[in-house]
């Protein structure tokens, strides 16, 4: 596919810069440039999420002793509903981030907001390196 095309969604042309300046709209909301102020990729920007819905975040450190007795159930009666950070940070992870009211509750049970989806962090890659490489050339 080339770049620096433009698009036609019905009747409607969309010029590359037109994409570019959604594209760098999207990214700079879920890193903060939205109604609350919050970053929703975890450990970047200001108030970002603590509580991500994952299990290798949630879970502290066990030595192999301890590990043996870990089962699922157990996992969630210990973990799973603490009201705290994570032991273990997920840098860099994208999480499903606010409803459309922009109301985000940073509590790992809360999974559609909280859970950090390959779908989700996958289609963050493709806008964030070409907004990267374009070094502003469209986006102010």
């Amino acid at each position: 596919m080339k770049s620096n095309q433009t698009v036609s969604c019905g009747t409607q042309r969309i010029e590359p810069c037109r994409l570019e300046e959604f594209a760098k709209r999207q990214m700079d909301y879920l890193l903060g440039s939205n109604p609350t102020g919050r970053s929703y990729m975890v450990g970047f920007g200001k108030n970002s999420p603590t509580q991500a819905h994952h299990r290798g975040a949630s879970v502290p450190v066990m030595s192999a002793e301890e590990g043996k007795a870990v089962a699922c159930p157990m996992s969630f009666v210990k973990w799973f509903n603490k009201d705290q950070a994570n032991p273990n940070e997920l840098t860099g992870a994208i999480v499903g981030g606010p409803d459309r009211y922009d109301n985000f509750n940073d509590q790992r049970w809360e999974s559609s907001m909280l859970e950090p989806c390959t779908y989700i962090n996958s289609l963050a890659i493709g806008p964030l390196a070409r907004l990267a490489a374009v070094g502003g050339s469209c986006v102010s």
